[in-house]
């Protein structure tokens, strides 16, 4: 054994690094820290969940012209009109309008009738009368939608798919 000047010990003919094994809490160690590295990584690249949240958000509103008797589409990332619907029956007549991601309901506050548009075939699907003027209201949630007359004190449920009527066809055209 030779003794060096910096106080370490050397056995001769001995390498002066010895080999160890990693042992399991290291291996532990080491995979954790370069899984959470790789996690902030594509965290902060933009592959993370809120990313794909806002991603798939349709920023888009349906907007009702009387003058047109037409509803429009608004591209909420862009601005602009880019789908327009020609109601029939409806010009000059005020409207209230509810949406979600599958049917549009519009409510004529001139002749009471609520009528359900599909937004994937922009048809009509469903039409039912209802008083008319103020005081009734269309409530949505998910496929179903409620019209809520808060003058009679009743609630009805309206199927936004099913028609009581036969199906009646809207003319489309793009902006």
């Amino acid at each position: 054994m030779v003794t060096t000047g910096i106080g370490t010990a050397e056995v001769a003919g001995a390498s002066p690094v010895k080999g160890r094994k990693l042992k399991r809490g290291g291996i532990v160690t080491i995979a954790t820290v370069l899984g959470l590295v790789a996690a902030m990584g594509l965290t902060i690249l933009g592959l993370g969940a809120a990313d794909h949240a806002v991603a798939s958000y349709d920023a888009s509103s349906w907007l009702w012209s009387s003058l047109r008797s037409e509803m429009a589409r608004v591209n909420g990332v862009t601005g602009r009109v880019d789908t327009r619907l020609q109601i029939p029956k409806g010009q000059g007549h005020k409207m209230q309008v509810s949406q979600t991601d599958r049917f549009l309901i519009l409510r004529d506050l001139t002749t009471g009738t609520v009528s359900s548009l599909d937004l994937a075939t922009l048809q009509i699907t469903a039409t039912t009368k209802t008083v008319a003027g103020v005081g009734v209201s269309v409530a949505l949630q998910d496929d179903k939608a409620f019209v809520v007359d808060a003058v009679q004190g009743v609630v009805r449920q309206l199927d936004p798919v099913r028609s009581r009527r036969s199906v009646r066809r809207c003319t489309t055209r793009r902006a």
